[in-house]
């Protein structure tokens, strides 16, 4: 049960890191977009 439950913390931080570097990409993008759209 232990286990199981580390394996779980695991997968949430791993997907939590995940979308937090899609949420920068986003941004980033989102950024270059509204920057090119400036000029």
């Amino acid at each position: 049960m232990k286990h199981v439950h580390c394996i779980y913390i695991v997968k949430k931080k791993t997907s939590y890191f995940v979308y937090q570097l899609q949420a920068f990409f986003l941004i980033q993008s989102f950024e270059r977009y509204s920057l090119r759209s400036c000029l």
